[in-house]
């Protein structure tokens, strides 16, 4: 079976023991930010293309956010009000711990087309999320809020959301945004 990412992106996405902290204050892994960087669209891409719609600054985005380069998944995520850019940023204000622009830029997004998938993969996992009727990003947020402020009994459940929440977000915006090489 054909890796859904290019080689480069699949390598970076091995790397262990990524987002297991809910409010980094630095980065994770320099070299491999640094690798990111330096990394030229096409490499990143393999050979595919950018679709109309889509973004390679939701990938690259995505990328330093699993490195837990916030500011600069920021920056590529960029300013557009499409619901998937919103979402990215909710979560990178939600990890810089900017609880309030968090919750604007959910509310910004709207409903997205991942609520399903994400409430589906943590039916077994997280049995706060699944009391829910769909995904709901605001309990997620509340949750990450009480911790910030001191409740330690849901850690193992954020950290498991956190990484499920980012699988799904990243393999949509690939899927919304790369259109594979012909070979």
């Amino acid at each position: 079976m054909k890796n859904l990412y290019s080689d480069f992106i699949t390598r970076l996405l091995l790397h262990p023991r990524k987002l297991e902290r809910l409010f980094p204050t630095e980065p994770n892994d320099y070299e491999q930010i640094i690798r990111v960087r330096e990394t030229p669209d096409s490499a990143c891409l393999a050979g595919g293309t950018i679709k109309p719609e889509g973004r390679i600054g939701w990938i690259r985005g995505g990328v330093f956010y699993w490195f837990d380069a916030l500011e600069e998944a920021l920056q590529h995520i960029g300013a557009e009000l499409d619901p998937n850019s919103c979402y990215w940023r909710a979560m990178i204000f939600r990890r810089m711990g900017d609880i309030e622009n968090a919750r604007n830029q959910f509310l910004t997004a709207g409903p997205h087309p991942v609520f399903n998938e994400l409430h589906a993969r943590c039916a077994d996992e997280c049995p706060t999320m699944t009391k829910q009727y769909t995904w709901d990003p605001y309990v997620l947020l509340t949750m990450a809020e009480q911790h910030r402020f001191g409740c330690e009994d849901n850690l193992k459940e954020l950290i498991t959301l956190q990484q499920i929440e980012f699988s799904v977000l990243f393999r949509y915006s690939w899927e919304q945004s790369v259109l594979p090489s012909e070979s």
